[in-house]
Formats: structure tokens, C-alpha cells, sequence
């Protein structure tokens, strides 16, 4: 069996399952083009090693990522019969030191809400107003970036105090409580920035650029093609 098939099939399997499966799947696809499209009894161990390439004593999250998600795929081969002998190395390196969080202080909070008014230009796509809410959604809620800057008014319930967060990482979607507080924010933020009476969409601006929560001035979503 072609590797461009094999691939296929498996990203199929994992989408049938509910899973999005789109980084895994974009790594895969990496290594077809790495490799080209061989058959399977073909692929040897230097094909591996070429696509996890190990630079000393550590490797980085990223190559972690790229095992998983071939030693997935080969174990889906194996499974299946399409290959019997092994591409992946038997024993993996060193993790890189993990992560250690930072906790931010009441006052480093404070004083990371003055930049917007105090370090942002007047041609920043960002408003001042726009990017202090920004940050207070996250610290609020703890999203992911990108989850934020893709809210829409619908997915804000004011009334129940909660977001939904649709599409996350998982392909899945989940309700996330807000505190009053952080309410009060968005409820006046809306109030500032929702189009005025007598609005008209600009011809070639998107439909749900007017639905997003956080826009830029120049534009709709936050780091997403500016509109005229």
C-alpha cells in the first residue's frame, strides 16, 4: 500500500472517532512530502531518522509531537497488516526541562493593564480598549488565545454569566463560568463598540466580522486579514 493512501486512511479512522485531528494529521502529511510517496514495505528506519532528526542529549515538545503522531499512525499500520517491521526508534530521548508557569501578582496585573494607554502607537490595529479587555478575558478565564479572539456575541451570556467556547483544540465545545467582574467588562465594552444605529456593512467585509467580540480598528478578528 501507498503511504499517501495509508495516511488517509488513518486520518479518516481518527476523524470517524470525533476527533478534528488536525495537527497530527498536518505532521503526517509533513512526512509523506519528507519521504515522497513510498510503499510501506519500502519505509526504513532512516526515513524515521531523517523526520526526528536527534541534536544532542534533548529534544524539544515538537519532537515529541511528530513521534506520537507517527508511532499512531505505524501501530494503526501494523494493526491493519499493511507493514510488519519497525520505522521508529525503540527508546526516545531526553525531554526538555518543562515549563515552570508564572503566577502574576495583583500589582503586575496593574501595571500590565497601563501599556495599552501608555505604549501603544495610533497606527496599531489594536485600540488601547480593545487590547486591556484582551488581556482581562484571559486572566479572567484562563482561554487559550486564540479561543478569545475568535468569541462571538452569541457565545456570551451575560444573563447566566458564561462563555461558550466553540471548535476548541479538541474539536469540542465547552461552557466557561465568568465572574461578575469580568461581566461588567464586556457588558461595557459591547455597549462601546457595537455598530451604531443606521450601521451598514462595508460591501466586501465579511458578515461575522460585525459578530466577532474583540476586532481590531482596521479590521474584524484579531490577527485576521484587515478589511478595508
Amino acid at each position: 500500500m501507498k503511504l499517501d493512501i495509508a495516511i488517509e486512511e488513518f486520518i479518516q479512522y481518527k476523524q470517524s472517532l470525533g476527533n478534528a485531528y488536525v495537527g497530527p494529521a498536518n505532521i503526517l502529511k509533513a512526512f509523506l512530502r519528507k519521504t515522497g510517496n513510498l510503499e510501506l514495505h519500502a519505509l526504513t528506519t532512516q526515513h524515521g531518522e531523517a523526520f526526528l532528526p536527534i541534536n544532542g542529549s534533548t529534544v524539544t515538545n515538537n519532537w515529541f509531537h511528530r513521534y506520537w503522531a507517527l508511532r499512531s499512525f505505524f501501530r494503526f499500520a501494523n494493526s491493519r497488516g499493511y507493514m510488519q517491521h519497525r520505522i521508529l526508534p525503540t527508546s526516545t530521548p531526553d525531554r526538555a526541562p518543562r515549563f515552570v508557569p508564572y503566577i502574576y501578582s495583583n500589582d503586575d496585573v496593574r501595571r500590565l493593564l497601563a501599556v495599552p494607554d501608555s505604549h501603544y502607537p495610533p497606527t496599531c490595529p489594536l485600540s488601547p480598549d480593545t487590547m486591556r479587555t484582551l488581556l482581562l478575558v484571559l486572566y479572567g478565564t484562563g482561554l487559550r488565545l486564540g479561543e478569545a479572539i475568535r468569541l462571538k456575541h452569541e457565545d456570551a451570556d451575560f444573563r447566566n454569566a458564561a462563555l461558550t467556547i466553540r471548535e476548541t483544540k479538541f474539536g469540542k465545545s465547552r461552557l466557561v463560568p465568568v465572574g461578575k467582574d469580568l461581566v461588567s467588562i464586556l457588558r461595557l465594552y459591547r455597549i462601546r463598540h457595537r455598530p451604531r444605529i443606521g450601521y451598514q456593512r462595508p460591501p466586501k467585509r465579511p458578515a461575522y466580522c460585525d459578530s466577532t467580540v474583540l476586532a481590531s480598528s482596521r479590521g474584524c478578528m484579531i490577527f485576521g486579514t484587515p478589511s478595508p
